[in-house]
């Protein structure tokens, strides 16, 4: 019978009020629906490209080997021997484990104007093509790390130096055992940019054997970069753990950059807020839907509750035709939002500063997980706000509601 009258009321040509206040309701629950699952997409979307962004100059880890000082162990910032132990060791690797060895030295870059000092980050052939190839802008046609003398330098860079690809540039290593400074001229073979200034203002990139040459020392090594699927991290971490040596240190993405993680863990303050801002919106709206059915239905109640009708029956009723508006208002948000994620991720509509976010454009990567918690929240808060006017009726008589009516 409930799902009957139900029907009737929903069907109902001459309630122009009540269809006008249902469709209202429909609206401003997709709306919440949109606001929300796309909102903790974007959430998402910018904390995850933000960390894959600096992860692959940082790494999942950083091997870095430890040192005494006064008696006690810290991470060393010097060169270590690459033909030790540790190259047996990543050279038997599992195969989700991509290994990047780092060696840093600082240099000074000379043009024919202008003199910047800078960090030289020698890095291996794979690292540039899997990695840093992702924010090269402009290169020559076609070039390898291995050509005579190759640099790569940030736009950032080649700005302050007023250098362009394929313009020769001159190097200077500085040595505390020579008078004079080693000198190397080099050629542009291509510009980066990663909008991190911790990065484009200082770091250059080149040949990881030229950069010992500068050194002079052929088999030295800053660093090992390990890098790995999201989802094999734990596993990568394991088997690092039970293969390193003990003089050698394992640091985690979050401890290189430690401001940026609680940066992005405060973006989940915003989600939290944005929640519960659109559910009180989504609240507000349903009780206002269902005191207008309420209103409008009187009289209806009143002659139920004098047939003996129980509060029970009456609160599925409006439950039902709740349930009927959040069907609605669900499905359309569920529609319209993959369409706007769609749009966003391959037209980049909305924009971003990158040198105060770091990226261009923020990518929605929605979660089936997060849509269904919301969902789960909208029929929460539509329950209680369904009772709300429940306990009206409970204590309505049915001739006073008559007289009203």
């Amino acid at each position: 019978m409930i799902l009957f009258i139900n029907k009737r009321i929903l069907n109902n040509k001459k309630a122009t009020i009540v269809k006008l206040m249902v469709r209202l309701c429909i609206i401003a629950i997709t709306l919440s629906f949109i606001v929300m699952w796309g909102g903790m997409g974007i959430i998402k979307g910018f904390q995850e490209s933000l960390q894959e962004r600096f992860i692959i100059f940082a790494g999942q880890f950083v091997i870095k080997p430890y040192q005494i000082d006064n008696n006690s162990l810290t991470i060393s910032n010097n060169y270590f021997d690459a033909q030790g132990n540790i190259q047996t060791i990543l050279h038997n690797k599992p195969q989700y484990v991509q290994c990047y060895p780092f060696l840093s030295a600082n240099l000074i870059l000379k043009s024919r104007q202008e003199i910047l000092g800078v960090i030289a980050q020698g890095i291996s052939e794979d690292f540039l093509k899997h990695n840093l190839s992702t924010f090269i802008q402009n290169q020559s046609a076609t070039f390898t790390l291995h050509d005579k003398n190759a640099i790569i330098i940030s736009k950032n860079i080649a700005n302050q130096l007023n250098v362009k690809v394929n313009d020769s540039i001159k190097i200077l290593a500085l040595h505390d055992n020579l008078n004079q400074p080693q000198i190397k001229t080099c050629i542009i073979k291509a510009i980066y940019q990663t909008n991190m200034e911790e990065i484009d203002k200082f770091v250059i990139f080149l040949d990881l054997g030229f950069v010992r040459k500068l050194m002079r020392n052929n088999t030295a090594l800053s660093s090992y970069q390990i890098n790995c699927l999201p989802s094999l991290k734990d596993s990568t971490q394991n088997w690092l753990n039970q293969n390193l040596p003990l003089d050698f240190k394992i640091i985690e993405f979050k401890n290189v950059f430690p401001q940026l993680i609680d940066w992005l863990n405060v973006q989940n303050l915003n989600k939290a807020v944005l929640i519960s801002i659109m559910c009180i919106v989504a609240f507000v709206n349903i009780i206002t839907c269902i005191l207008v059915l309420l209103v409008d239905r009187l009289k209806m109640i009143s002659i139920f509750k004098y047939l003996g009708i129980k509060t029970s029956q009456l609160f599925k009723l409006f439950l039902l035709q709740i349930f009927y508006i959040l069907s609605w208002g669900i499905g359309l948000g569920i529609i319209i939002t993959l369409g706007l994620s769609y749009l966003q991720n391959k037209y980049h509509f909305i924009k971003l500063d990158p040198e105060n976010y770091y990226i261009s454009y923020p990518e929605i990567r929605l979660s089936i997980h997060s849509g269904l918690i919301i969902i789960a929240l909208l029929v929460v808060v539509s329950i209680i706000a369904v009772g709300l006017p429940i306990l009206f009726i409970k204590k309505l008589f049915p001739v006073v509601g008559l007289k009203r009516a």
